[in-house]
Parts: structure tokens; sequence; C-alpha cells
């Protein structure tokens, strides 16, 4: 397998029916193969599309939760700054 360069960041629901954690976890071991930097931050009581306010069918699997919206925003915040050099990150 070809490594991948570039850095990945994975902000997940740990609830989300849309994207389970077995194909979470097959991801991650590709990125292990892969030599790619990453990282997973999983939000607990959170379904998909946890950072969209417009997604509220939790029958479906997505509901926004703003909780996890915050918390996610801040580790785009960190993730941009080491990336990119940037200090803030406007939502």
């Amino acid at each position: 397998m070809k490594p991948i360069r570039a850095k990945i960041l994975v902000l997940h629901g740990y609830n989300d029916p849309v994207t389970p954690q077995a194909e979470l976890r097959t991801f991650e071991e590709e990125m292990d193969q892969r030599a790619c930097d990453w990282q997973v931050h999983l939000y607990g009581s959170t379904l998909h599309a946890f950072a969209t306010p417009t997604a509220q069918d939790p029958t479906s699997g997505v509901l926004y939760n703003p909780v996890s919206a915050a918390r996610a925003w801040k580790e785009v915040g960190v993730f941009l700054e080491e990336v990119l050099g940037l200090s803030q990150v406007e939502k």
C-alpha cells in the first residue's frame, strides 16, 4: 500500500449508524498500514452530522448535538493550527 502523506482528522459520533464503529475501525487500520499521521475523536451519545444545526432526523441517524459540535470545532482549530499554522478558525 502506498503511504498517505496528508494529516487526517476524523470527528465521529460514537452512536453514528451511518458509519458504524466497524467501518471506522477498518479505516483506522488502513491509515495505520499506510503510515499516515491520523487521529480520531469520538463523541459519546452522538449521531451522524452532529455539527450540522439542520440535522434533525434521529430516526435516520442524523442529529445535531451542540455540545459535541462545539468540542469538534475546538479540535478543528487545534488541527488547523498544527497543519497550517492558523491560530483561529471561524465557524
